[in-house]
């Protein structure tokens, strides 16, 4: 990534990947339709009485044929049913940067999913909602997919938090499957779901280690993390901190800011500058991070940054500069060595895009 070339992945980010085939088949219907319908009881008429009739005179007894047993017939398929896939992503909001590209990966997947016959026999389509980073928005979404479009599994939401309330609060008592290819919070691993919840990334319970590591390998051993307060931003945070603080005997500070977005952040930079920290760790969204980095740069108040997933922007460079950023290294999911299949579905993603995908969660959208 220009700019930010050191950039390092996730080595240990190993997507926790479910074919989306095998997912997507366990939400079809498998009731039979056909029930067998009850027997007859048969019913005896009353006797009554009548006039004995004449003798019969005797006739012959015709042979009896035998009824040719019919051939049994197979019932036709049904014609034009499809599987319904949500997608709730962010098109608008703090990471409407992600949510188009992030779904290149579902289309990809559909694509190639249809192309061999689609699931049991049904074509796959795919419906979005935009979540916005706002709970609330991404419930009603989920509402409206589940119940007015009939979606039967959901690809999303993206952030943590609005996963969370999506699978606690629609999803998990519908018994639709919640997939989430980049929510990362632990939070997810306790959530109260009824089981419905899933994701193809990997928790910031690892992120946090490996991002504690990263600091101590470029001899930072006091930083300041200024988070977003919300399960993302104080997972990563508290998993950042105890690793770094415990593993590696550094100190840092956690200092939060609001979620819902703040027009300067000097308050929060000055603290954590109080404390002794000359290194400033983003955890955050690329819109607020641009806010507060830039601030934290006119005002001297830090020049070296480390980043995270939430973080890795091109368009969070672009706006900064690069000479400013060029040398900082964060920490975001990685495809991991370069397997045959990897290579298989990196040709086939430049074939249908052009180019490789710089922002992360493709991959994981896609399984």
């Amino acid at each position: 990534m220009s700019g930010f070339r050191p950039w390092r992945s996730l080595a240990m980010l190993v997507a926790l990947v479910a074919a989306l085939s095998l997912v997507l088949a366990a939400c079809t219907d498998d009731d039979d339709d056909d029930a067998e319908a009850p027997a007859a009881t048969p019913t005896t008429a009353p006797a009554t009485a009548s006039p004995t009739p004449p003798p019969a005179a005797a006739t012959a007894t015709p042979e009896p044929t035998e009824t040719p047993t019919p051939e049994p017939t197979e019932e036709p398929e049904p014609a034009g049913e499809q599987l319904k896939i949500g997608f709730l992503a962010d098109f608008s909001g703090p990471l409407a940067e992600f949510g188009p590209v992030i779904q290149t990966g579902v289309d990809l997947a559909i694509k190639h999913i249809n192309a061999v016959g689609g699931v049991n026999g049904q074509d796959v389509i795919v419906v979005t909602g935009d979540t916005r980073v706002d709970p609330t928005q991404a419930v009603e979404e989920a509402r409206r997919l589940i119940e007015v479009e009939g979606v039967h599994a959901i690809v999303g939401p993206l952030s943590s938090t609005a996963t969370l309330a999506v699978a606690e609060s629609v999803a998990g008592a519908a018994g639709i499957p919640v997939i989430s290819p980049s929510a990362t919070s632990p939070a997810l691993s306790v959530a109260d779901d009824d089981g419905y919840l899933f994701r193809s990334t990997t928790s910031d319970a690892a992120q946090g280690v490996i991002l504690a590591g990263l600091a101590d390998n470029q001899g930072y051993d006091n930083v300041g993390v200024l988070y977003r307060d919300d399960a993302y931003g104080q997972g990563l945070s508290d998993a950042f901190v105890a690793a770094f603080t415990t593993q590696f005997s550094g100190e840092a500070l956690s200092v939060a800011y609001s979620a819902d977005g703040q027009i300067s952040y000097l308050a929060e930079l000055q603290q954590a500058a109080d404390a002794g920290a000359t290194v400033l760790v983003a955890v955050a969204f690329p819109d607020e991070a641009l806010v507060f980095i830039r601030e934290a740069i006119e005002n001297d108040i830090f020049t070296t940054f480390l980043f995270v997933d939430g973080t890795k922007s091109q368009q969070l460079i672009d706006e900064i500069g690069a000479e400013y950023l060029n040398g900082m290294f964060g920490t975001a999911p990685g495809a991991g060595p370069e397997t045959p299949s990897l290579s298989v579905w990196n040709a086939s993603y430049v074939a249908e895009y052009g180019e490789l995908p710089t922002l992360p969660f493709v991959r994981e959208a896609y399984d």
